[in-house]
């Protein structure tokens, strides 16, 4: 299928027409053929116009993203850094979230929708065929023509916009901007009962505002705008203010705050300048709030992916609400789209639609789409096949694209002897075909299942988000192949032990990527470990997360207790040379979180051997201590391990030792590889992975309990 992209490095914003596989709709989306999609001229072009420097200040003017570029330094120094800065710049950017369909397919978990509906979506990209879920596609109005209905998230953001400005009846909104929001948003204001007065350099938006009904319309270079929407009110003021002009003019907000009535509200809904004046706020006891997106939902992962939906008596409007009221407006005549359409251009002129919007005078561009079918294939070749010679190499397939996969597995697999990638699977082709040409797969799908379908691949790397681990693990088994799959390797303990139970009958190597186990020098640690019982913590000290971060949530993550310790459990596991037999856990809470969701937390493991060990997580440190440490007590000496990159140990015996930081990712899949081809023994094996699951599992019901729960309950 064709998708329209950018790249960032592109720095004359031209957008690339791509061939990529076809999306799978999932049980909760909808396979859409799209017929129409509609160029947001606000939004896009804004985005197609920022040059690399701008960015690159805007990814790095977010602190978590700083702490991510110091940690890749960190640990791939200063050529690993360039190379994965230049595979962000080289990266497809998807462009485009307003269209228009038919539906193709529907997952098992949608209901009120069918084939052969037509439907408008939102928040997917131009592209011939898209699978957005329950909340982001609505059906149509009977008589709605669907070149229309391409506006219906366009429109809904602009809805959004009215809802939080609040207007009322026989009010007077003053709408800054008539680009393609603010036809519509005055279009809406004025059918919520308000008196709109626009207010727009461009004679020839204003003259299409006219005809469209305004109420009275502004140019602000000849005249005085505030002083025109006093004299229009009475000498009051506008009693609603509606930014929806994009710009760099530092006026703007400042004039809107001088035109609003005593206690009248202003809303922003473009993207101008906010350096505001004090006393036009303290004058008139102003409301300035901004309107996000197209209403609740967006940016919410739960909603996006439709897992949950927001109660109409809490929620009243939330975004496909707002979607669907718009496209009722338009049915019934309302609000008219068809006047604001400057050109319908077919997708493969997608650049020619761009450059006409971006060159100034158009009011919208269409792309249109030709007719669709359900794809019998999910799968696109990118490279030609290469002859393997028998016994030198293992095939293999990874699932999932993701930042760890573009950042470390994949870099780290390609500097591997006996390793071939032969095929990425990922939900979408955006991430996977730039990686996959880069690193020679010979194709990528839309569909893991077709790639476990090639007899070719022996072994699979499964890194996805954790909830999808366990079932694709499996399936991986199942289709004979061997399986390295990311922590955690599952979300429950039954389907844990059920994974560890199928390699073993299958005769498979399984192994969780517990890549810490792999690194040199906990190796060269580890052979210094004096016999006997030990006393061992490891302490990790991490920087917050932001809240929406994904491995945060419940459902995709599990937080960090599921999420990320089993890492931390298998070190210690390692160390204590003994299998864990209890499991005891506290953790510090904020405000309304559960336990299972802390990110500040310590867990005690007692061993058969008699060892102890505790894990200290938090996110309360300081920046400049080690992010993780490893101290262990044994037989006279203190041994201790810092970040990977500095060993030391006190005793009879001294040694210390620095060195390049180093994971082990590289070595954990040399071994993994080597294992396969029979020519080394396994570093770390399924029982390992489980073992270091099953704490976690246990220190999650520990939490709950507020006691010590043995890993026999599991």
């Amino acid at each position: 299928m064709k998708q329209v992209v950018r790249r960032v490095i592109d720095r004359k914003g031209s957008i690339q027409i791509e061939e990529l596989p076809a999306p799978r709709p999932g049980e909760l989306e909808v396979l859409v053929d799209v017929r129409y999609s509609a160029i947001s001229t606000g939004t896009e072009m804004s985005t197609l116009g920022k040059t690399l420097p701008q960015l690159a200040k805007q990814t790095l003017s977010d602190p978590w993203m700083r702490q991510a570029v110091k940690n890749v330094l960190a640990s791939g120094g200063v050529l690993g850094t360039a190379d994965r800065v230049h595979d962000e710049l080289i990266a497809y950017r998807v462009v485009g979230y307003s269209g228009s369909g038919i539906v193709l397919e529907t997952g098992s978990g949608v209901t009120g929708m069918a084939v052969g509906d037509e439907v408008a979506f939102c928040g997917h990209g131009h592209a011939d065929l898209v699978c957005p879920s329950r909340n982001q596609c609505v059906r149509l109005p009977e008589g709605l023509a669907l070149r229309s209905a391409a506006f219906g998230t366009i429109g809904a953001i602009a809805l959004q916009g009215v809802r939080r400005a609040g207007v009322e009846i026989g009010e007077w909104v003053a709408v800054i901007g008539l680009g393609l929001v603010g036809q519509l948003g005055f279009q809406l204001a004025q059918a919520a009962g308000g008196r709109c007065i626009g207010i727009e350099p461009r004679k020839e938006r204003r003259e299409l505002a006219r005809e469209l009904g305004i109420r009275e319309t502004v140019d602000p270079t000849m005249e005085d705008a505030v002083a025109r929407v006093l004299a229009l009110t009475g000498g009051h003021g506008a009693d609603r203010v509606l930014i929806c002009a994009s710009g760099k003019d530092r006026s703007i907000a400042n004039s809107a705050l001088k035109m609003a009535r005593l206690q009248g509200r202003v809303t922003v809904l473009g993207i101008v300048p906010m350096e505001l004046e004090r006393m036009p706020f303290f004058r008139r006891e102003l409301d300035f709030v901004f309107s996000r997106a197209y209403g609740p939902g967006p940016f919410d992962a739960d909603w996006e992916r439709g897992r949950i939906e927001y109660p109409l008596q809490y929620v009243r409007w939330d975004a496909r609400r707002n979607l669907q009221a718009f496209l009722e407006l338009v049915g019934v005549g309302r609000v008219r789209v068809e006047p604001l359409i400057s050109g319908i251009w077919p997708v493969t002129e997608a650049q020619a639609a761009y450059d006409a919007v971006s060159a100034g005078g158009k009011m919208a561009a269409i792309l249109e789409y030709q007719p669709s079918a359900e794809p019998e294939s999910r799968r696109i070749e990118v490279a030609p096949a290469r002859n393997r010679v028998a016994g030198d190499t293992v095939r293999i397939g990874l699932i999932g694209c993701g930042n760890f996969s573009r950042s470390v597995l994949l870099p780290e697999l390609s500097r591997v002897s006996g390793a071939r990638l032969k095929a990425i699977a990922a939900a979408s082709g955006i991430n996977a075909k730039p990686m996959a040409e880069k690193y020679k797969a010979e194709y990528i799908t839309t569909d893991y299942r077709e790639m476990l379908e090639d007899k070719e691949l022996e072994a699979v790397i499964v890194a996805t988000r954790h909830h999808l681990h366990a079932a694709m693990a499996r399936a991986a088994l199942e289709a004979g192949k061997h399986v390295m799959v990311e922590k955690p390797m599952a979300m429950t303990a039954t389907e844990a032990v059920e994974l560890v139970e199928l390699a073993k009958s299958k005769g498979l190597h399984l192994i969780v990527g517990h890549n810490r186990r792999y690194a040199p020098l906990t190796r060269e640690l580890l052979k210094r470990r004096p016999p006997g019982p030990a006393m061992g913590q490891y302490t990790v000290s991490i920087r917050p997360l932001p809240a929406d971060h994904w491995t945060l949530n419940a459902t995709e993550g599990g937080g960090r207790l599921l999420g990320e310790s089993d890492h931390f459990f298998d070190i210690l596991n390692l160390f204590a040379r003994s299998r864990p037999v209890s499991v005891s856990a506290i953790a510090l809470t904020m405000g309304e979180q559960e336990p299972g969701q802390s990110c500040n937390f310590s867990v005690q493991i007692r061993y058969e051997n008699g060892s102890a060990a505790t894990l200290l997580y938090t996110d309360l440190g300081s920046a400049g201590f080690p992010r993780e440490r490893l101290e262990l007590f044994a037989g006279g000496s203190v041994l201790r391990l810092e970040d990977y990159g500095k060993v030391e140990v006190l005793g009879k015996r001294g040694f210390s030792k620095k060195s390049k930081v180093q994971m082990g990712h590289r070595q954990e899949l040399e071994n993994f590889v080597q294992v396969i081809l029979g020519k080394a023994e396994p570093l770390g094996t399924a029982e390992d992975g489980l073992l270091a699951t099953l704490v976690a599992q246990a220190a999650r019901q520990a939490l709950r309990n507020g006691s010590s729960m043995p890993l026999s309950f599991l």
